[in-house]
């Protein structure tokens, strides 16, 4: 019997290498970001239970023509997280708090 192709898909992408990545905080925890490119800024937003490495194929292509940033969501990938619950609403903050940065 096959594998199941949701066990046969590719290993997760790797960003590729950046010099403006940091951290913002945000109402006791730290919400991480890379900066790619030049131009209009678009933010990519990864799925639940994911990070931005999701991103690491479109990232370069987008890079040539817009400034691109991602974010790992609070308690995803790089980012940290505090006994607060998550919302939607609070995840919207985090984008606000990094776009305000």
């Amino acid at each position: 019997m096959a594998e199941p192709r949701w066990r046969t898909l590719p290993a997760t992408p790797e960003l590729p290498a950046t010099t403006r990545e940091g951290y913002v905080a945000v109402d006791g925890i730290k919400i991480w970001y890379a900066v790619y490119g030049s131009g209009e800024p678009v933010i990519m937003l990864h799925g639940g239970l994911a990070n931005s490495n999701y991103w690491g194929h479109q990232v370069p292509e987008l890079a040539k023509s817009y400034q691109v940033i991602v974010m790992d969501s609070r308690g995803h990938g790089r980012s940290t997280r505090n006994a607060d619950p998550f919302s939607y609403d609070r995840m919207a903050s985090d984008v606000i708090a990094l776009m305000d940065d």
